[in-house]
């Protein structure tokens, strides 16, 4: 099989494609073949090597989080999986390995996919939605009703993060680039902001759960837009988010952020969203393996509008 190796930190040019044997599936595990995979920032990130104090002296061979495909093999031990069922999953994206067209994974790793969507649309799903589920759900225990912002809403996490409020008939005001605000006010948002021209920190006490998708404000510019108990959730933690879990037991204004983690039955709620299409996800661009280079290289502008994804098999 051919993988995408990553030998050492550098530049997307460190990227190759290369071969590899077939892993075999443990006992507890599936065989996948699979037919696409996602890029997210967080891959080359660590292909960069900012992220070493997570990832070590060297970087996964094989990075890359989210996949979809089709079970090819089946451990003794596996009871919910057959061989042909065609299956979406998440790794963990510091450990990586779904940028090959074979791969290994634990049945809390996967679920089935949505039969609505294809391989390719499928593939962008899971780490985006994962964090926006956990970010939203688990971390700031968002209720059907409430009111959020979400901060970075024409990107992967933030496009996901504006359909799952509406999905819970949640009032959202969402922030992108004033050339993106038809298309997120497409996805459902009840107010769209040009962060260029709206003062999206407007003290009003008006959110439940303040969503930064970029993480590029802080709690006490955010804390005046927050209703009494209500929370802050970045994607990139820093201390002061990291404190915030120990004052949840109070009920105040409080920070927080989110490790995204592989979860099977998240996986399986956000599966029954996209069947009833009250999730639709949006890929910017298809790259083959050979393209790896210059998909990374496009992630690293910043300037993508929902995902890009890897053709595993073209």
């Amino acid at each position: 099989m051919k993988i995408i190796g990553c030998p050492k930190y550098g530049s997307a040019e460190v990227l190759s494609v290369v071969d590899r044997p077939v892993p075999l599936a443990g006992k507890n595990e599936v065989l996948v073949k699979v037919y696409a995979a996602s890029v997210n920032p967080v891959d080359w990130e660590i292909r960069s090597g900012a992220l070493k104090i997570k990832t070590g002296f060297k970087p996964p061979e094989i990075l890359g989080s989210d996949f979809a495909g089709v079970i090819q093999a089946v451990g003794s031990q596996v009871n919910e999986y057959l061989v042909g069922d065609e299956v979406w999953g998440k790794f963990d994206s510091f450990k990586g390995g779904s940028y090959a067209q074979m791969v290994v994974a634990k049945e809390q790793n996967i679920s089935l996919k949505p039969q609505n969507i294809d391989f390719l649309h499928a593939a962008a799903v899971p780490n985006v939605a994962l964090t926006a589920y956990q970010a939203l759900v688990k971390k700031a225990g968002l209720k059907r009703g409430q009111s959020v912002m979400v901060n970075g809403a024409s990107g992967g996490v933030g496009m996901m993060a504006v359909q799952m409020a509406k999905a819970l008939d949640c009032h959202v005001t969402a922030v992108c680039s004033g050339k993106n605000m038809s298309m997120v006010q497409s996805l459902g948002a009840d107010v769209v902001l040009d962060y260029n021209q709206d003062d999206i920190l407007k003290p009003n006490n008006a959110y439940d759960v303040f969503f930064d998708c970029v993480s590029n404000q802080s709690f006490f510019k955010v804390r005046a837009t927050l209703r009494s108990a209500g929370t802050h959730v970045k994607t990139t933690p820093d201390l002061i988010s990291a404190l915030g879990g120990l004052i949840k037991p109070f009920k105040v204004k409080r920070p927080d952020h989110i490790m995204v983690k592989p979860n099977n039955k998240d996986l399986k709620q956000i599966k029954a969203w996209v069947e009833s299409e009250q999730l639709k996800p949006m890929v910017q661009q298809v790259y083959s393996m050979a393209e790896i280079v210059q998909a990374h290289q496009q992630s690293q502008t910043g300037r993508v509008v929902g995902k890009l994804v890897l053709d595993m098999q073209g």
